[in-house]
């Protein structure tokens, strides 16, 4: 599997016990992106997940991101959440990394100006 970009939770529950420290929730508000590949196929499949916080801004530059005929995903690709967020699986049809660096280098320009 190669990973551009993972966002690690903290998982180890026996350790937070031990501990007695009591941790928050972490906020994320940028999207968190990783490759996928099949281990029998090598078919290469993205996952995304847009951050509630994140859409907030930039739900319209997302909308038209996912419109476009060369990211492909169907309903059942989809998982939405409680608070607003979203995780998309998708293919398309040149290189995953480069799609998801053209849709965040777009989004970070528009949130420069």
């Amino acid at each position: 599997m190669g990973t551009v970009s993972v966002h690690k939770t903290f998982q180890d529950k026996s350790l937070k016990k031990r501990s007695g420290v009591k941790i928050m929730a972490e906020v994320l508000s940028t999207p968190q992106f990783q490759v996928l590949t099949h281990q029998y196929t090598g078919e290469k499949t993205g996952r995304i997940y847009f951050p509630a916080l994140f859409l907030a801004e930039f739900h319209t530059s997302v909308t038209k991101w996912l419109q476009q005929k060369e990211i492909i995903f169907g309903e059942a690709d989809v998982k939405q959440y409680g608070d607003g967020s979203f995780r998309l699986y998708f293919r398309v049809s040149n290189c995953l990394e480069e799609e998801y660096f053209r849709l965040v280098n777009t989004l970070m320009e528009k949130a420069m100006n």
